[in-house]
């Protein structure tokens, strides 16, 4: 039987977080907080995320040049 095993972990070299690898990390970390904060606040949560899904799949078709008509 054949199976794909992967590298042990730690990586070797160590990943270095610095720079603009660290600036990265650090906005999306925020602009997480910001999503689950304004989350917080919505009356239907599923709702903006069924719509950003939406969105989402309507752009991946888009990409594989498909056209979709998207309707409530």
């Amino acid at each position: 039987m054949k199976a794909f095993i992967p590298d042990p972990l730690p990586q070797v070299p160590p990943l270095q977080l610095g720079g603009r690898l660290q600036a990265s990390l650090e906005a999306a970390s925020s602009a997480v907080g910001r999503l689950d904060a304004i989350g917080t606040l919505l009356p239907n949560p599923r709702l903006f995320i069924y719509s950003h899904v939406r969105k989402e799949a309507a752009f991946s078709a888009r990409i594989e040049g498909l056209r979709l008509v998207l309707a409530l």
